[in-house]
Parts: structure tokens; C-alpha cells; sequence
């Protein structure tokens, strides 16, 4: 306690001051979802994949993450580009990890820390390409299996949070363009696409959830929770189309802002029972590869 601190101690104790309180700023940002570059190079929607994970989905045990991923760049990976595919890893692998296959976070915190901390001890070399082959070191058998058996098991609750459900629909739409000719994604999703926020989302039922008397489907009522009978869409949009059939939903969807649905409306004059059944097998199976892409399967 009596020692007296050389100048250069003293230094290094203040920029290591500075330092911890430039993190807890920007921890203050990424809490409430807030993109920590300005102005930026990254498109509105990748920064609304920042919101959407920690306001919308509460995903905040990917900060101390994002944290160490907010560093000066490296052999040619700029800052923000690597921010951003840390990101994405946390987004896919949470959704995959907490929300298909049921995990609790616990299962790969250690996995977020550990990165965290080799990102800051390596800031050099530490990127998201090692971030992401220690992500798929989780179980992989067991990834698989559970998402097989459960992905088709995803439904709408009457009672409870969707909130799974909802960025499911919401990956499926800021994806959906960047899907090439054999079905999988690319590395980018929207290019220059739609702004979509996660939190202006609600999710619509193409059968309706509660049909009128006259437009009863007995098929169609069995299934009308099922992933395949549900799209995304605005929530101002939504409350006027609520108990109406299909038919008289359609026009609606023909001019709607959103790829996933305006593709329905084009491909899909009725809906019948074989109409749900071809898109929600399509569906599935753009989630298995978009969740399932890092794994070399």
C-alpha cells in the first residue's frame, strides 16, 4: 500500500481505466441493440439481426462476445465485417442450440467465453472462423438428431411466447433471397434488401387461425399452427386480415413488402391441404440447411 507507482505504472492503470469504461459504454449500447459503429458499412437489416437477437430474442449472453469481436481490424477483415460474422454465429447457433433443439445456454456459454476471451488475448490473429469451428464442436450428433425430430414440431402456442417461432419466420425472410439454385444459403443475406426488424413482426396465419363458419377446412384445421400455414408480416398489416380466407388474403399478400410472402401469393392461387404440405416441406428444409450450414453434413 506504501509503494509509490512509476509514471509508466500509472499510465498503463489510467488507459487500462480508459478501456473499461469505453466497454462499459458500448455494453450500454448492445444491450439496448444498438449498432456500435457510425456510420458504418453494414446494410440496416444486419444491424436489425443485433436488435432482434438481444432486445427481441434476450439473447444477452453473446455481449461479452461482441465485446472482444470489437477490435481494430487485421489482415485485411475489417472491424465491423468481423463484428458482424461473430454476429451471425451467435444468432444461427442460438436459434439452433436454445431455440429447435431445446438446450439450455449453459450448454455453450463456456464456448462464448472462452472465445471472448482468446479474442482478446489474440487480437491479432482471433477471428470469427475460429469463433465458429468451436461452436460446431457441441455434440454434433446430437444437434442433428434433435433438430430432425423437432424442427417439424415447431407450432404456434395460443398461450405463451412465440417468440421462437417469430424469428424463425424472420431468419426465413432476410435469408430467402440469398438462397441459390441448389436451395442453400449464401453468405449474404440481403444484399440491398427490405429493412426488416424483428420486433415491427407479427405472425400471420395463411389458414386462418380462427376461420369463419363457412370457410371451415377440417384438413386444414389440424395443421393450421404448423410452420408451413404461417408467414411473417407487419403488425399494422396483420389485425385487418385476421378470420378472412384465402381468396380475399391474397391481394394482400401480392403487395406486401416481404419476399416470403409475396412468393406464397405467386405460387400458391388456393390453399388447400397439398399447398400446405409443399411449402411447409420446403420450409423445413430451408431451415435445416440456413441452421444446419456449418456442420459437414
Amino acid at each position: 500500500d506504501n509503494a509509490l507507482l512509476s509514471e509508466e505504472e500509472q499510465i498503463a492503470f489510467l488507459n487500462k481505466l480508459y478501456g473499461l469504461h469505453e466497454d462499459i459504454k458500448l455494453c450500454r449500447k448492445l444491450a439496448k441493440g444498438i449498432w456500435p459503429f457510425e456510420p458504418g458499412t453494414c446494410h440496416q437489416w444486419q444491424r436489425n439481426v443485433l436488435s432482434g437477437l438481444i432486445v427481441g430474442m434476450k439473447h444477452t449472453l453473446c455481449i461479452p462476445v461482441l465485446l472482444s469481436a470489437y477490435q481494430p481490424a487485421h489482415h485485411g477483415v475489417s472491424q465491423e465485417d468481423n463484428f458482424y460474422s461473430c454476429l451471425e454465429l451467435c444468432e444461427t447457433f442460438f436459434i439452433l442450440l436454445r431455440g429447435v433443439c431445446g438446450w439450455r445456454e449453459d450448454k455453450f456459454k463456456s464456448k462464448y467465453l472462452r472465445a471472448a476471451l482468446s479474442m482478446r488475448e489474440n487480437p491479432t490473429t482471433y477471428r470469427s472462423h475460429q469463433f465458429k469451428e468451436a461452436l460446431i464442436q457441441i455434440d454434433t450428433q446430437d444437434v442433428l438428431r434433435n433438430f430432425q425430430s423437432n424442427i417439424n414440431n415447431t407450432v404456434y402456442k395460443s398461450k405463451g411466447s412465440n417468440s421462437l417461432l417469430k424469428y424463425l419466420l424472420f431468419m426465413l425472410e432476410t435469408y430467402y433471397p440469398s438462397y441459390d439454385e441448389n436451395n442453400v444459403p449464401s453468405k449474404s443475406r440481403i444484399p440491398d434488401g427490405t429493412n426488416v426488424v424483428y420486433t415491427e413482426l407479427s405472425i400471420e396465419h395463411i389458414y386462418p387461425k380462427v376461420a369463419e363458419d363457412g370457410d371451415v377446412d377440417q384438413q386444414l384445421e389440424q395443421i393450421k399452427n404448423n410452420i408451413g400455414n404461417l408467414l411473417p408480416y407487419g403488425k399494422n398489416a396483420n389485425s385487418r386480415l385476421k378470420s378472412k380466407p384465402y381468396s380475399e388474403k391474397r391481394p394482400y399478400y401480392l403487395t406486401s413488402r416481404l419476399a416470403t410472402v409475396t412468393t406464397l401469393a405467386n405460387e400458391h392461387t388456393t390453399w388447400a391441404y397439398e399447398d400446405y404440405q409443399t411449402r411447409n416441406n420446403d420450409v423445413c428444409e430451408k431451415l435445416r440447411k440456413l441452421l444446419l450450414r456449418f456442420y459437414p453434413i
